[in-house]
């Protein structure tokens, strides 16, 4: 069974924009489903919010006000994100740019990062930190495209120092391995030592951050 089977996803849908034709499924996060779909040969991202409770996070709000009140704060950044193209409350979805380039987390798998990715990530560490918001450093919430970072996610969160780059995001990106078998399983036991709390493994790659963190970061963690 596809996946677009497993959700029951519908073949096109009609939005603001106009009739969307579903592409393909890209993703399930701790809010909703994302798409990649087309309108008038332009590719965007549909993303359809579900109401599963989150063990990392409670919604107090309705999702899509949430997402466009992020938006507002990212656009305020020099964070590279999608264009918020759409997003409605009612029907509980938004629409945002497609932005074709590489998961970072199969980046992270092939080996493929280089001083200059890690560099940036730090950047926009240190912007966050600035404005006192978290975004959620996971990997599968970045594209690479030119070498350069995009954020797709919208989601940020007041700063904590626990769940910043330093001491949580950058265990995924050192983490390989880990994230090649995390790819092919979904098994959150290969970069997680606490799955159920969605704490990181750091003994190992303990070095590595610390090389990395050394470099780049001037936050005092």
């Amino acid at each position: 069974m596809s996946k677009e089977e497993l959700f029951n996803l519908p073949k096109t849908f009609i939005s603001g924009l106009g009739e969307l034709k579903i592409e393909k499924f890209i993703g399930k996060g701790k809010s909703g489903l994302s798409l990649l779909a087309s309108v008038e040969e332009i590719k965007v991202v549909l993303k359809l919010m579900h109401n599963e409770v989150s063990p990392f996070y409670s919604f107090t709000d309705n999702k899509v006000k949430l997402e466009k009140e992020a938006y507002s704060i990212l656009s305020g950044t020099n964070i590279k994100i999608p264009k918020l193209l759409e997003a409605n409350e009612v029907k509980n979805y938004l629409i945002k740019e497609y932005v074709d380039g590489i998961v970072a987390s199969e980046f992270i798998a092939k080996n493929m990062l280089n001083d200059k990715i890690i560099e940036q990530l730090f950047v926009i560490s240190e912007e966050m930190l600035s404005i006192n918001y978290n975004i959620d450093y996971f990997p599968d919430n970045f594209v690479m495209k030119e070498n350069s970072i995009f954020y797709i996610d919208y989601e940020l969160n007041k700063y904590d120092p626990k769940w910043n780059l330093e001491n949580w995001g950058i265990y995924y990106w050192a983490n390989d391995e880990g994230m090649k078998n995390f790819i092919k399983t979904r098994n959150a036991a290969f970069i997680n030592s606490d799955p159920g709390r969605g704490i990181p493994i750091k003994e190992p790659l303990a070095a590595k951050v610390k090389t990395w963190i050394d470099s780049y970061s001037k936050n005092d963690c």
